[in-house]
């Protein structure tokens, strides 16, 4: 076999390749990411609550995109990415629902204010 050919088929660091870009399958990552959705997660919802709904939903948008990787990278703690992906969608909702409650009563007063006048 020519120099070149052994050139391309083995890599001088890692020994021989066995396929494309795409060969192997997805390293499995530490539990860091999954703890890290759960915790974001149960931090922002009583953060956006009580002391500041922007850092609220920042922790919550935080924790959705930790949880998200988390998944595709097969964290060795799945299921608290899992649970964090969960809560995180249910809290959108709650946000939504409120959102669309205040604006509801605003549109109210709104209305009253137009009839007393």
């Amino acid at each position: 076999m020519s120099e070149l050919k052994k050139n391309r088929l083995e890599d001088a660091d890692h020994g021989p390749r066995t396929g494309g870009r795409h060969s192997r399958g997805p390293a499995s990552t530490g539990p860091a990411l999954s703890i890290a959705a759960l915790l974001a997660c149960v931090v922002g919802a009583p953060v956006g609550y009580f002391a500041s709904w922007p850092v609220g939903i920042f922790l919550i948008i935080a924790s959705l995109v930790c949880a998200i990787v988390a998944i595709r990278k097969h964290a060795s703690m799945r299921p608290l990415a899992i649970l964090a992906l969960v809560l995180d969608l249910v809290l959108i909702i709650a946000i939504i629902v409120v959102f669309a409650m205040l604006l509801h009563q605003i549109n109210q007063m709104n209305e009253l204010m137009g009839t007393v006048s």
